[in-house]
């Protein structure tokens, strides 16, 4: 719709309307030739998002400006001649109500500096508003409304649904424990309930697929998407069938109620499973896919160890993300953020990294010429052609040897920025900015970042990544969205 709208306004020239309308035409015109980049003739999605965040495209004003230049309405009234034809076409009975709707609104006659009726610079007060207000979008909610029986307080805390494998109290509940005797691995988070506790859609989505599932319950696939880029499929597992309130091809909103929660029955035995010793459990079997606008939906496999496509991810984070932002009012359980000499990059963030370091085992030139290894080890700010290779990687290496490579450099990183930033931070935070370090070398590179840090506008923070792109590089505007999306969220996500 965005190239029709545009596609639109540019053929719309009047002759009568002389040169403006058709500098307006060739402008819209040219904006489209520039977001084209790989002159197809269409749009696609990464293309939009590359023009919204490539400064240098225009779009970026275009769709969020805050300061126009244009007549405006709180100027002149009903007597100027911008609503003449206007007026000329209303019945007779609504002009003298409109007239004196058009002259409440005046008021800059009566300003200097805006009294001689010229177009004027000016903020524009509701997206000024919008801009400075506090209010984060919540992009992800919980997929109940209230909490999980079997949460960290919950009656069945024993079997806690964001547990990790090595914990005490990691149940068959969690992603990755042994099913069918070893036979393969869960392949979700399981919430358990009351019974037929309803269960929402996480954010904005379509219905791409219902279907029955697993002991006489069903499932209902969501292709999901937010406003802040993310795309992924959740398949709502083990609900009730009769409950189901939704249909495919169906979008849903935020919060839409999809279905209950289901009573598993194997038909062999016509008994309910034995989950938790002499209780009956309904819950959500909740998977999660990263998918992208070509991904089809997700569906059983063959492929061990999960029995599911390869894209499958452990959904925690999502769980996480949304239990903060309905039942923490959007804030970490750790309400406050640590010191930062007090943080070093975690497991998750070092999975992060390498999820977009990516292992090679033979050296090979990066995107700027350098010769690299492992997960992004730099051998040399040479072509590897160019070099005679150190012994040690001239056969190549191993992931154990990447892993060694990686760790040595960690705290180099995270040296660098606890010596040029100041601020508090939450975990995911820091984790988020080694990252960027990781590919960016020094945070000199990124004056307007470390300014913002140490005055501790993290939303400020959050917007200066999406500017380290290398003049819009697509992998890096990839990477940049989905570390600042970690930075805002705690959602580690490498999908790319």
């Amino acid at each position: 719709w965005i190239k029709d709208g545009f596609t639109r306004i540019a053929e719309w020239v009047r002759p009568e309307r002389g040169i403006r309308e058709k500098q307006v035409s060739d402008y819209y015109k040219a904006l489209l030739q520039k977001m084209d980049s790989d002159n197809s003739g269409d749009l696609s999605g990464a293309e939009l998002r590359l023009a919204v965040n490539y400064a240098e495209l225009d779009v970026r004003d275009i769709a969020a400006r805050m300061v126009v230049r244009h007549d405006s309405e709180w100027f002149g009234g009903s007597s100027h001649h911008r609503w003449r034809t206007f007026l000329k076409q209303m019945d007779p009975l609504c002009i003298s109500y409109v007239k004196k709707w058009f002259d409440d609104m005046e008021w800059m006659s009566q300003v200097e500096g805006f009294s001689s009726g010229a177009p004027v610079w000016h903020m524009h007060p509701i997206v000024f508003l919008n801009a400075i207000s506090q209010v984060e979008n919540k992009e992800i909610i919980f997929p109940f409304k209230v909490k999980p029986k079997n949460d960290i307080d919950g009656v069945w805390k024993r079997y806690y649904w964001a547990a990790s494998l090595s914990d005490s109290n990691a149940s068959q509940a969690i992603f990755g424990r042994n099913r069918s005797g070893g036979g393969r691995k869960h392949a979700a988070r399981d919430l358990y309930s009351e019974p037929l506790t309803e269960i929402v859609a996480v954010s904005d989505g379509i219905v791409r697929n219902i279907s029955h599932y697993y002991y006489g319950t069903w499932q209902i696939t969501i292709e999901h998407t937010t406003s802040d880029g993310r795309h992924f499929y959740i398949r709502y597992g083990e609900v009730d069938h009769a409950s189901i309130m939704v249909s495919n091809g169906q979008h849903v909103k935020q919060g839409a109620i999809l279905a209950k929660t289901g009573l598993m029955i194997n038909p062999a035995t016509g008994q309910h499973p034995s989950i938790i010793t002499g209780q009956t459990v309904y819950m959500l079997h909740f998977e999660y896919y990263p998918g992208n606008g070509s991904t089809p939906p997700p569906n059983n496999t063959p492929t061990l160890p999960f029995k599911r496509r390869s894209d499958l991810r452990d959904p925690l984070d999502i769980l996480r993300e949304g239990y903060r932002n309905t039942f923490d009012d959007g804030q970490p359980s750790s309400d406050n953020r640590l010191p930062i000499s007090s943080l070093n990059l975690s497991d998750q963030g070092k999975s992060f990294i390498k999820g977009w370091e990516s292992f090679s085992s033979t050296a090979y030139n990066e995107s700027e010429g350098f010769c690299t290894i492992g997960y992004g080890h730099l051998i040399a700010r040479d072509k590897c052609e160019n070099l005679n290779l150190p012994d040690e990687f001239k056969n190549g290496i191993t992931t154990a040897k990447a892993d060694k490579l990686f760790e040595a450099r960690v705290p180099l990183y995270v040296g660098e920025l606890k010596r040029t930033v100041n601020c508090n931070m939450y975990q995911y935070e820091f984790d988020a900015l080694i990252s960027l370090l990781f590919n960016m070398g020094s945070m000199s590179k990124a004056p307007m970042l470390t300014s913002k840090l140490n005055q501790a506008d993290y939303a400020g923070a959050a917007n200066e990544f999406l500017d380290i792109t290398n003049g819009g590089v697509s992998g890096l505007v990839n990477r940049r969205q989905k570390e600042r999306s970690l930075f805002l969220t705690g959602v580690y996500d490498s999908s790319h």
